[in-house]
């Protein structure tokens, strides 16, 4: 009796366990992973959906929960390596269109105290430009001594050009603290804060700290760059007439060194220029003018002392130095050798 009972419940124990098996394969077939043709079909019905919603909307970074703008404030100065006094750097930050928003919020409110009212950032904008437009011209000054004034004024234009200048700002992280009213941030808004960022170091830690900041920052955006291209004259060969006229010599004359490929896609022509039965220098070209051309802007860069390559333009100077040299570069019109070596030798 012992035995049949052990049977009938060895019986029963064995179906259970077949319908949990078959329970549990039911519910896996019917949750099973989907093939690679549905995964197909799954990213293709995706794309379609993103495509017809348009881009994704961005939003600012003081959106998140985890925002905290003094921390921010304070990991942005120490990772420039500056220390600012008071609400500077906040107000560097401060745009005139957020502070009427907030006296108009405020104003709704109730809030009339004026303790609660935001500084904006035009003062410290304003300095901060006179700064950079003065310093940046002296830097150069200093690095390019025989260079034309015209040719400096050019390579200072392009690099105070606003979009270079809000280049500058989003490299060091800080187009995302500014406080206004336009989101994306207009160009114009981070010139300016990048202006009264170059005026809160000044008025932190003084002239000579906020000359520091351009030099580390905007000049040597310059890095990389052709600087030959950005002062480079029109009429090449003209100007280098004009400079050896002015000297009491003859105009140089052009003639034709080599030529190759004349009946190819692609000729060359190697254009050598003499002087009083002197060789100048040449240059090389698709035609005979490019090649006059290329030839006259390799004796003007010899004689304006201009750098070779692109990596040879030096960003280390002192700022002192260039600060203490308030001269002006001669003007092309009056160039000669003679008058840039009277007033390089002096400073030098």
């Amino acid at each position: 009796m012992a035995a049949i009972r052990c049977c009938l419940a060895a019986s029963k124990l064995l179906n259970n366990s077949i319908k949990s098996c078959v329970m549990y394969r039911v519910t896996r077939s019917n949750h099973a992973p989907p093939s690679s043709d549905e995964r197909v079909l799954m990213l293709r019905e995706i794309l379609r959906r993103k495509k017809e919603a348009g881009p994704e909307k961005k939003y600012h970074r003081n959106t998140f929960l985890e925002w905290n703008y003094s921390a921010e404030l304070y990991a942005f100065s120490k990772r420039i390596g500056e220390n600012f006094e008071g609400n500077f750097l906040q107000q560097a930050f401060t745009q005139r269109s957020y502070v009427v928003k907030q006296e108009t919020l405020n104003k709704d409110l109730g809030l009339d105290d004026p303790d609660r009212f935001l500084e904006d950032n035009r003062s410290l904008a304003a300095k901060g430009e006179e700064l950079s437009r003065n310093f940046v011209a002296r830097y150069l000054r200093t690095a390019l001594p025989c260079l034309p004034e015209e040719g400096i004024l050019h390579i200072r234009d392009h690099i105070l050009k606003e979009d270079n200048i809000a280049k500058v700002l989003c490299s060091i992280g800080a187009d995302e603290l500014i406080l206004c009213t336009d989101f994306p941030t207009e160009t114009q808004t981070k010139v300016s804060t990048f202006y009264a960022l170059v005026g809160a170091v000044e008025a932190s830690s003084g002239p000579e700290r906020g000359s520091l900041f351009v030099r580390d920052f905007l000049i040597t955006s310059l890095s990389g760059q052709d600087i030959h291209a950005l002062c480079m004259p029109e009429d090449k060969l003209g100007a280098l007439s004009q400079i050896f006229l002015r000297e009491g010599k003859e105009a140089p004359e052009p003639r034709i060194i080599s030529q190759v490929g004349m009946n190819s896609i692609i000729p060359c022509y190697r254009i050598g220029l003499y002087s009083e039965k002197k060789f100048l220098g040449s240059g090389a070209g698709e035609s005979i003018q490019d090649g006059i051309d290329n030839a006259a802007l390799n004796v003007l860069w010899k004689l304006w002392d201009m750098p070779d390559g692109k990596l040879q333009f030096p960003f280390d100077l002192d700022v002192s130095s260039v600060l203490n040299n308030s001269r002006s570069n001669v003007p092309e019109a009056e160039w000669t050798s003679d008058k840039v070596k009277k007033q390089v030798r002096p400073s030098r």
